[in-house]
């Protein structure tokens, strides 16, 4: 993955963000999703152990959610359908991003 997106990135000069990389499970609206992730809880595993080794990069800008509330036509997201979030999934996603920033020198 990490060579796929540094040679996009060398192709066209711009910065890469990541997106849609199949990051879902199996949900109640959804019960029937073939995954190989089996919670939120992996979602959120899963998410830490893509964007860890893409870090260092420097034209590597971050992951867009493209699915923010799980609906029938996009099938995945942070929140479910009635607007409650994957605790499990975000709460991984939370801690992970806040050892990822580094704080800037003031």
């Amino acid at each position: 993955m990490i060579a796929d997106l540094r040679s996009w990135h060398e192709y066209t000069g711009k910065p890469v963000i990541l997106a849609d990389t199949g990051n879902w499970t199996a949900t109640e609206l959804n019960p029937r999703r073939r995954s190989s992730l089996t919670s939120q809880a992996e979602r959120g595993e899963n998410y830490a152990a893509m964007l860890q080794p893409l870090r260092g990069e420097p034209w590597f800008l971050g992951w867009h959610w493209c699915g923010y509330v799980e609906n029938t036509a996009r099938g995945w997201g942070l929140k479910d359908p009635w607007d409650e979030p994957y605790s499990d999934l975000i709460s991984t996603v939370a801690a992970f991003n806040r050892q990822a920033v580094v704080p800037r020198p003031r």
